[in-house]
């Protein structure tokens, strides 16, 4: 790992910006389901959520690039939990017309581009401190991309460590530092869901 890699930005609470998707996550996975209708409306409500956080990250001075690794993000781990539940209710018809990376990136190859972002950002001399935390949570909450069953477990355990090692992240700025309670607890219910156990 690059030891000489440094903090481009101060971290912003983006476990709270994200608070939203990571109910969401959490409750799809619960076996939440959707009627008729109701799955546009849902479908709409992350729309609404992540133009909100790019609002945020925008009014907060984070990068340009940046902000498209977080949106990414999020596309990514709800285009696939809501498609992974083998439950064909309305929010998954509404997916498979309009997944969110078709919508905000007009590509559909997010299960393996995300992990690519990955280790582009762990390769940058000044990565984001807010991106790392992100894609650390999503990967947490079990993303596992265009994996198969044996390749998802192990592209997944070593972003994962490898976004833990990050200088970024040791000794000084422990991950958990910037969460919440609340925070800390959705996230752990969303790792025990997804059989991760939180650093």
């Amino acid at each position: 790992m690059n030891q000489s890699i440094t903090v481009s930005t101060q971290p912003m609470d983006i476990d709270a910006l994200l608070a939203d998707t990571w109910l969401q996550l959490i409750s799809l996975r619960q076996g939440m389901t959707c009627g008729e209708g109701e799955g546009r409306i849902f479908w709409q409500r992350c729309v609404d959520d992540i133009k909100h956080v790019q609002q945020a990250l925008k009014a907060a001075n984070i990068s340009e690039q940046s902000c498209q690794h977080v949106m990414y993000a999020q596309c990514a781990v709800l285009d696939e939990t809501v498609k992974g539940r083998n439950i064909h209710d309305d929010i998954y018809f509404v997916w498979c017309d309009s997944p969110l990376q078709a919508h905000f990136f007009k590509t559909l190859d997010a299960g393996s581009q995300l992990y690519e972002r990955v280790r582009q950002v762990l390769r940058e001399p000044a990565a984001d401190l807010t991106v790392l935390i992100c894609f650390h949570r999503v990967l947490m909450l079990g993303f596992k991309g265009g994996l198969g069953p044996e390749e998802a477990p192990n592209a997944n355990s070593w972003s994962i460590n490898s976004l833990r090692e990050s200088p970024l992240l040791t000794p000084r700025q422990p991950i958990r530092c910037w969460l919440s309670l609340r925070h800390a607890i959705v996230l752990a219910c969303g790792c025990a869901i997804g059989r991760y156990a939180l650093v």
